[in-house]
């Protein structure tokens, strides 16, 4: 948990070393994009493994992600940083966008992530919120919707299904339980 490029000299300490251990092996590290320069310096360092990177994005405009996520910077550095990594390791970032009903799941939102996306070299990976406090989780209906959106927009996309839901341990479902018993 927490953000990797807050302890990036650790992070890439421990790829090092996992290289050793797991030497065919392939790293994902998911960012908010809080350094967009660290990315850049991610990707023109020499690795033993090929990394993967995934931006945690949930909102195609600055203003909604900030509401969401108030400590990111903006969009055009993270994906500019992104762009640069994805032409320097010949691999394709993600973007992570959960899907919260009434928040960021509009044909609206759907349509400037199109825009925002559009001729970059990403993949959008898109997955449900797992409910906590008055947050929920997008329909069936608003996902296929913004999926296909999406796809008329000839964007690539790829789904996310967390495990561990049914016993309240999926993504963020722990954290929620852990605040719970502290209040």
């Amino acid at each position: 948990m927490g953000e990797p490029f807050f302890n990036f000299s650790n992070v890439i300490s421990n790829i090092k070393h996992l290289a050793i251990i797991y030497p065919n092996s392939q790293i994902t590290i998911t960012t908010t994009g809080v350094k967009p320069n660290l990315i850049r310096e991610l990707a023109n360092l020499s690795l033993p493994l090929v990394i993967k990177i995934h931006l945690s994005l949930h909102s195609p405009t600055d203003q909604s992600r900030r509401i969401l996520m108030p400590k990111v910077v903006g969009l055009k550095q993270s994906l500019s940083a992104l762009k640069y990594f994805a032409q320097k390791t010949s691999t394709t970032p993600k973007l992570n966008y959960i899907l919260i009903r009434n928040v960021n799941d509009s044909p609206e939102m759907a349509e400037k992530l199109a825009i925002l996306v559009r001729e970059r070299p990403f993949i959008v990976k898109l997955s449900t919120l797992n409910e906590s406090g008055n947050l929920k989780s997008s329909t069936n209906c608003a996902v296929e919707r913004f999926e296909n959106i999406l796809s008329q927009n000839s964007i690539k996309t790829c789904r996310f299904t967390s495990l561990g839901t049914d016993i309240a341990a999926g993504c963020g479902q722990l954290r929620q339980q852990r605040d719970l018993n502290e209040s």
